[in-house]
C-alpha cells in the first residue's frame, strides 16, 4: 500500500481540496478480518503522510460490484459501508451549497480585511513627503497588519501576504485610495452576521423539506388517509431471509437509479416499477403490505428487494401469505 512519487505528485495536485475526496478500499472481500484490518491500518497511515489535514480521511470498505462476497466474515460491515457512501453521495447537493455559502464567507471576510487595510494606511498621509512615507509603509506593512487587527478585532488568518500585499500596492499612490465610509463596513458586518446565516437556513430546510417529502404511506391508497396501509391490518412475522446475494445484485441495480432520500425510494418512485408488474392493486397493495416492514411510507434496499422478489413470486403462479414465512423477512 505504499503510496510511489507519480500518485503523490497527482494527489498533491489536488491540495484545496482534500475535504472533497472519498476513498474506497475496494474488493476487500477476498481476505479475511485481521488482514482487512492490517490492510485498512497502513493506507491510513500511507495517506496520512501526503495528505496533511487535520482529520483523517474518510475511507470506505466493501466490495462494490454484483457478486456474492467471497469472504462473508465482514458481510455486515460491507453492506454499511455501501450505505454509508451512497448517503455521502446523496448529500453532495447539500455539502456542494455549503460548500459555496463558506467560499463567499472567506472572500466578503477578505475583502472586509483589504478595505480596513487600504484606510489605514491612507490615513497615515499628510500634505507633503507622500512618496517618502509611502516607502516606509511599504516596509512596514506587517506590523501595520497588526494594527489593524488589533483595532478592528479581525483575525490575522484573514490577512493576505505582507510582502505580496506590499508589491502589489507599490504600484499605485496609496494616498489617493478613495475614504472608507463606516456605513459600508456595517454593511459587511451585516451580511457576515445576519445574511450568511439565513442563507444556511435556506440550504437546511431545503434538506429538510426532501426528506419529508409527503408521499402517502401506501402509494396505491391515496384518499388522504396517514395509515400505514390502507389495506388490512396484518401482522408481520419475524424471520430471516430468503433472496440469494445474486437476486439480491439484480433489485439493488434499480433500486440504487432512483432518487433516494437517507438511502430510502420512496412510495411514489416505488409504485411505478411496480405497477409495471401487471398485477392489480389489491395484491400489489397486499405485497406492499409484507414488504413496507418498518411502515414509515419508503423502502430501504431490502425492503425493495422483498418487494420486488414477493412480486416475481406472484407472477409465477403462487399465493401471497397472510404473514411472511420466516425465510423471508431481510436479516436487518
Amino acid at each position: 500500500l505504499d503510496i510511489s512519487d507519480e500518485f503523490k505528485q497527482a494527489i498533491l495536485a489536488l491540495r484545496g481540496n482534500f475535504d472533497k475526496i472519498r476513498c474506497i478500499l475496494n474488493k476487500a472481500d477476498g481476505i479475511n478480518q485481521q488482514q482487512l484490518m492490517r490492510v485498512y491500518g497502513a493506507l491510513l497511515w500511507s495517506l496520512g503522510k501526503v495528505v496533511q489535514t487535520p482529520e483523517v480521511m474518510r475511507v470506505y470498505i466493501s466490495s462494490f460490484w454484483d457478486k456474492p462476497y467471497r469472504i462473508k466474515e465482514c458481510e455486515k460491515l460491507f453492506e454499511l459501508e455501501k450505505q454509508d457512501l451512497l448517503n455521502d453521495l446523496k448529500s453532495l447537493p447539500r455539502s456542494s451549497a455549503v460548500r459555496k455559502v463558506n467560499e463567499f464567507v472567506k472572500r466578503t471576510r477578505r475583502a472586509k480585511v483589504h478595505a480596513l487595510i487600504c484606510e489605514t494606511l491612507r490615513s497615515k498621509f499628510g500634505l507633503f513627503g507622500k512618496e517618502k512615507k509611502q516607502k516606509e509603509l511599504l516596509n512596514s506593512m506587517g506590523e501595520i497588519f497588526k494594527t489593524v487587527s488589533t483595532k478592528h478585532n479581525v483575525p490575522m488568518g484573514d490577512f493576505p501576504n505582507p510582502n505580496k500585499f506590499a508589491s502589489i500596492m507599490k504600484n499605485f499612490e496609496m494616498w489617493k485610495i478613495p475614504s472608507l465610509k463606516p456605513q459600508e463596513i456595517q454593511a459587511i458586518d451585516e451580511v457576515l452576521s445576519r445574511g450568511v446565516p439565513k442563507l444556511l437556513e435556506q440550504v437546511e430546510h431545503k434538506r429538510q423539506d426532501t426528506n419529508n417529502s409527503d408521499d402517502a404511506n401506501n402509494p396505491f391508497f391515496d384518499n388522504g388517509n396517514n395509515d400505514n396501509n390502507p389495506f388490512d391490518e396484518m401482522q408481520l412475522g419475524k424471520s430471516e431471509w430468503v433472496i440469494t446475494q445474486n437476486k439480491k445484485g439484480e433489485y439493488d441495480q434499480k433500486f440504487y437509479s432512483l432518487a433516494l432520500t437517507s438511502g430510502k425510494a420512496s412510495g411514489g418512485q416505488i409504485k411505478q416499477i411496480m405497477m409495471q408488474s401487471g398485477l392489480s392493486n389489491q395484491i400489489l397493495g397486499k405485497i406492499w403490505q409484507l414488504s413496507d416492514i418498518d411502515k414509515d411510507g419508503f423502502m430501504s434496499a431490502e425492503e425493495f428487494a422483498l418487494c420486488l422478489f414477493l412480486i416475481d413470486h406472484v407472477k409465477s403462479g403462487n399465493s401471497l401469505p397472510d404473514v411472511l414465512p420466516d425465510n423471508y423477512i431481510p436479516p436487518s
